[in-house]
């Protein structure tokens, strides 16, 4: 039986690996690593890293390093915020007029994980949340650290 962490690796390749080769199909330069700061700025509007941060769950470092390949590609732009000390990264026309395409992708990525749910004894979506709620109340660093101490 594989570890925790490779199983975790193995599963991302197979479903972020996928869904990267359908956007590739499709003319896009969309990356799934792309679609929670997409997602969360189609929701909010513009927004800084800190807040995409905070948004999306996900590490300032990582969301930096997405914005920059998403700035390299020319899905985002970043412009002064308000109190001109904080850039706010905005959608451009290019990342909006894709946009048809790629909600026809996530609809149909949404629907095949559906499918997958029912094929399985187990929903994966759902196992997932209630694992990240019980890292939420108490981290895997806390659990392994607990286990060292035995």
């Amino acid at each position: 039986m594989q570890s925790l962490g490779t199983s975790l690796r193995i599963m991302i390749e197979k479903l972020d690996g996928s869904v990267e080769r359908i956007y590739q199909d499709n003319g896009s330069q969309f990356k799934p690593r792309f679609f929670p700061v997409i997602n969360a700025l189609l929701k909010q509007g513009p927004m800084s890293i800190k807040s995409l941060s905070e948004q999306t769950q996900v590490s300032h470092s990582a969301v930096s390093q997405t914005v920059a390949a998403m700035k390299k590609i020319g899905y985002v732009t970043s412009e002064p915020g308000e109190d001109k000390r904080e850039r706010q990264i905005v959608l451009t026309e290019k990342m909006r007029a894709e946009l048809p395409k790629l909600q026809e992708i996530w609809q149909a990525v949404h629907t095949a994980a559906q499918k997958l749910d029912r094929e399985t004894s187990a929903s994966l979506h759902t196992t997932l949340s209630l694992s990240i709620s019980a890292l939420d109340d108490k981290s895997f660093y806390q659990r392994i650290s607990e286990e060292m101490a035995v």
